[in-house]
Order: structure tokens, then C-alpha cells, then sequence
């Protein structure tokens, strides 16, 4: 018996391209498509690139000089899980920083790091408004939810954008305690 190749090529060639296509229009029309239509839908964001991979999301998010960080991270998370299905979300921002804000934000990394090691969250917007009185023209907004502390750096055209996760006190049972 002998195999002619040309039909088993184009048979290999023919459901690779079903295959394939079939995997690009689910992602682009089940996945993608919502979660870009679930975001345009949040104020304050000005332009999106979404990734796929097997198991997140990847959003990079460009956004307005008055947008709300707390606030847009907020819907997101919650509108998001009805698309996303299990893969996690995991937010990028676009900063229009300069030098200035990159350097004054080194500077004021130590309390606020102090701070977050500390669990002493209320630190953080008044050692940083009290760095920033020195500067300026410079801007500090901070916010905090269960999750996250949002901190937002402007000095009239620049922005920096700064999302610190907060570690939850965990509760139980001590590793050198026996039960």
C-alpha cells in the first residue's frame, strides 16, 4: 500500500488551521471581547492592551489624570470574575513618570516600606503629604481597601502610580506551638 502525501499534508494542514482557528475565535470572542467591554465601561481609564495566557489575564491600563486607582482596581476585580472564569486578573498601570517623581518615590519608599511592614497603614498619608510639602507642585493621594494601598504621585504633567498589597494578619497556630 502505498501513501500519497499530498492528502495527508493537506488533512494535517486543513484541522491544524480548524484547530487553531477554532482556540483564537473562542479566546478573542469568549474571553477577550467581555472583559474589553467590561472595562471600557470604568471611568478613568484611557487606554487597555489585554493578554490571554492559559491561566490569567493580563491587563495594562493606561489611565486619566483624575482617575480613581481603588475605584477602578474595585470594579474590575468584581467584574471580572464572571468572565475571567479562573485565571487570575493581575493589573499593570502605565505610569507618565519623570525622574523627579522616580527619585522623590525612592526617597519615601523607606516609611512608607516601615509602614507596610509594620501594619501601621495610617502612617502612610501622613509621611508621605509631609515629604511632599517640600516639593512644589507635587501631589499625593492615597487610598486603601482590604486589599491593596493605592498611592497616586503627580506633579501637574506627570503621574506615577504605586499599588502596594497589603499581608493580612494571619490567625491559627504559631509553627514551634504544639496543638
Amino acid at each position: 500500500m502505498k501513501l500519497r502525501p499530498v492528502p495527508i499534508i493537506s488533512a494535517i494542514l486543513i484541522s491544524s488551521v480548524l484547530l487553531f482557528g477554532g482556540w483564537f475565535v473562542y479566546q478573542n470572542t469568549a474571553i477577550k471581547a467581555p472583559i474589553e467591554e467590561l472595562i471600557q465601561g470604568i471611568p478613568g481609564i484611557v487606554k487597555t492592551d489585554i493578554q490571554l495566557d492559559r491561566n490569567t489575564v493580563n491587563l495594562t491600563l493606561e489611565l486619566a489624570d483624575d482617575a480613581e486607582l481603588r475605584s477602578i482596581y474595585e470594579q474590575i476585580n468584581t467584574k471580572s470574575k464572571s468572565v475571567s472564569g479562573n485565571r487570575s486578573v493581575t493589573i499593570d498601570l502605565e505610569s507618565q513618570s519623570s525622574a523627579q517623581l522616580d527619585n522623590w518615590w525612592s526617597e519615601a519608599l523607606f516609611p512608607v516600606a516601615q509602614a507596610m511592614e509594620n501594619r501601621q497603614y495610617a502612617d502612610i498619608p501622613s509621611s508621605l503629604n509631609a515629604l511632599a510639602a517640600g516639593i512644589n507642585g507635587l501631589k499625593v493621594q492615597t487610598e486603601i481597601d482590604a486589599k491593596n494601598v493605592y498611592i497616586h504621585l503627580s506633579d501637574g504633567t506627570d503621574h506615577k502610580y504605586i499599588v502596594l498589597p497589603r499581608t493580612p494578619i494571619e490567625l491559627g497556630v504559631w509553627n514551634n506551638e504544639s496543638v
